[in-house]
């Protein structure tokens, strides 16, 4: 019962600090505004598997199967790519699995790529990682974009370069349309 009232408190909470997203600019440079990006793309992949929560975020206490495993994915951010275990029972807890068809991945690349951006934008909500993209190359994961269209947050492992910059340039709504479109083929 405990559990539940925790759960359903920390739900609400999240929900109403992401409804009121607020952006904040931060001026400070990257590292210094010299800095131009390597043009090196972030995953090495041959397939992106793209998980999706299946259901409403404010429903997870209710209708998952697993609320507190589902929750945890939800919030956790990863360090290391081998913290990608969770990866296998993701449809277990109530996300859904597409494939990316490959006529997306140049467009993929684009947007997971490390380049030049004068400023970083940052929002001040709590993210919740409901889409997840697990590359792979040759069947074994090489990377894991987390990724909060909500809050414009994200969260990275595997990475071969700088990954500070993305959201930027209208990344993540780019992004977002090429999964929309994507679940729709």
């Amino acid at each position: 019962m405990n559990n539940i009232i925790y759960l359903s408190f920390i739900l609400i909470f999240i929900c109403f600090s992401c409804n009121q997203k607020s952006q904040t600019k931060i001026t400070e440079p990257i590292e210094d505004y010299s800095y131009k990006g390597s043009g090196k793309y972030y995953f090495d992949f041959d397939a992106i598997e793209h998980y999706s929560l299946a259901i409403d975020i404010r429903d997870v206490d209710k209708k998952a199967n697993n609320p507190r495993g589902t929750m945890e994915v939800l919030y956790r951010e990863s360090e290391f790519i081998s913290d990608t275990l969770y990866i296998d029972s993701l449809t277990d807890l109530n996300f859904n699995k597409y494939s990316i068809n490959k006529i997306y991945f140049d467009s993929i690349n684009q947007i997971f790529r490390d380049k030049y951006q004068p400023e970083i934008m940052g929002t001040t909500c709590i993210p919740w990682f409901s889409d997840i993209l697990v590359f792979k190359k040759s069947n074994s994961i090489s990377g894991v974009a987390k990724v909060c269209f909500h809050c414009l947050k994200h969260n990275i492992v595997g990475s071969k370069t700088e990954t500070r910059g993305l959201g930027q340039s209208n990344d993540y709504e780019k992004l977002e349309q090429i999964l929309i479109k994507n679940k729709g083929q």
